[in-house]
């Protein structure tokens, strides 16, 4: 299963998901168009399901929850040194 992604059209997210490949970007910090991609994923249902389906294979073949969680490790690690 999964969701259609929108994102912010920002160098760190064009690095790993590809517009109208596996989600669709929208100007960062606009409201009106974030709603206008909401908007239009509601009218074309084959696009939402393709770009569902894309980004569960992307995030399957190069971000396994196995690796996610290693990496959120790392960082919970870095930042707290004391816990209880």
């Amino acid at each position: 299963s999964g969701n259609a992604v929108i994102a912010p059209d920002v160098p760190a997210v064009r690095r790993h998901l590809t517009a109208r490949v596996n989600c669709l970007l929208t100007p960062r910090a606009n409201p009106t168009a974030l709603a206008s991609k909401i908007k239009y994923l509601a009218e074309h249902p084959a696009l939402r399901h393709r770009l569902a389906k894309n980004g569960v294979a992307l995030h399957k073949n190069y971000f396994p929850n196995k690796l996610i969680g290693l990496i959120l490790l790392q960082i919970i690690r870095k930042h707290v040194t004391h816990i209880g």
